[in-house]
């Protein structure tokens, strides 16, 4: 197809040659946009100098953005054999893309990632060149500093904590294609989906903290560690508008020194608000505190587990941990042993 259409084109253009060196035996070489070169019998049977410059212009432009095309289309077809793969730092599987319109992952810290290069294959039979080719890296819409503009990328600490990993190749100024990667680094969660079959494992405060974010406020969770928030500042998670109806599986595990100190919040705790469908089971609290300052105790809803819970809450210890509320700078607390 664009082999015949740069054929047609090629015949128009050898047509209106034809064509500008009639005017020019008929008239001179002093020719203007209105001189008419007539190809029939008829008086209106004729085309201007200043048609077929136009017409010259308008190929050009076809022709450049055929080009564009041609590259855009051949890459997504060599695309379709494998736009990256991944390689684990220890060694492990290749992964392949089978198109370009999803999110593709999980990327971790310590991996590479290594894009299309092409062939010579791809370039040699249209004229092209592959030192024209450009890569560009992006993580959360930040330009990645570490080696830019190279075809691979190793994920380091810095890049494997943003969300999403952006890659994007270009040929020249026109992009190929562009391809998303889900960094799931070591500092999110050490493994699992999020499903209640297949939870997301937690071994530290930094992973525990990500529950919180929108993404995760429905997604089940397991505690495979002790954990504790020693110098870590912490959010309850949950509100009333946006409430934790997820899973969180202590797995017999314990959190201790998580300290949380709030100013006219309605509701605190280790979840701030639980709701219907959330679940709290096995846990352990100890050694921790939450603290609220408020001006209207009726409007204030504090435990260590859940500030208030409409959901599950079962096999739970609080242990040496206070729980207090001051009103009007006069304390009420309720201590845990």
């Amino acid at each position: 197809m664009y082999n015949t259409a740069l054929a047609a084109d090629e015949m128009i253009c050898k047509c209106y040659n034809y064509q500008i060196i009639s005017m020019i035996l008929e008239n001179g070489f002093d020719i203007a946009d209105n001189t008419k070169y007539y190809y029939g019998k008829g008086e209106d049977d004729y085309i201007t100098y200043g048609d077929i410059m136009d017409s010259y212009a308008a190929i050009e432009i076809r022709e450049s953005l055929l080009e564009d095309q041609i590259i855009k289309d051949l890459a997504y077809i060599t695309n379709m054999e494998g736009s990256y793969y991944r390689d684990v730092e220890e060694g492990g599987i290749a992964y392949y893309t089978c198109d370009n319109t999803e999110t593709f992952g999980q990327l971790m810290t310590g991996d590479t990632v290594f894009l299309n290069e092409f062939d010579d294959m791809f370039f040699v039979p249209f004229g092209f060149s592959k030192v024209d080719l450009n890569y560009k890296w992006e993580a959360d819409g930040n330009d990645v500093t570490v080696n830019p503009y190279s075809s691979y990328l190793y994920i380091t600490d810095t890049i494997g904590s943003y969300r999403i990993l952006t890659a994007t190749v270009y040929y020249g100024s026109v992009e190929l294609y562009s391809i998303d990667f889900d960094l799931n680094s070591k500092t999110r969660f050490d493994g699992g989906s999020g499903t209640f079959e297949d939870p997301y494992l937690i071994s530290d405060a930094e992973q525990f903290l990500k529950i919180g974010l929108e993404e995760n406020i429905n997604k089940c969770f397991k505690l495979v560690k002790d954990i504790s928030f020693e110098g870590k500042k912490y959010t309850p998670i949950g509100t009333d508008k946006m409430p934790f109806n997820g899973v969180i599986d202590g797995n017999g595990h314990t959190i201790s020194t998580l300290r949380y100190s709030g100013n006219n919040v309605e509701y605190a705790g280790l979840i701030s608000y639980l709701g219907e469908y959330g679940i709290v089971k096995n846990l352990t609290i100890t050694e921790s505190y939450f603290v609220v300052e408020t001006r209207d105790a009726e409007k204030v809803y504090c435990g260590a587990i859940a500030g208030l819970s409409a959901g599950l809450i079962y096999n739970c210890q609080i242990i040496k941990t206070n729980v207090s509320m001051t009103l009007n700078n006069q304390p009420h607390d309720k201590s845990i042993n």
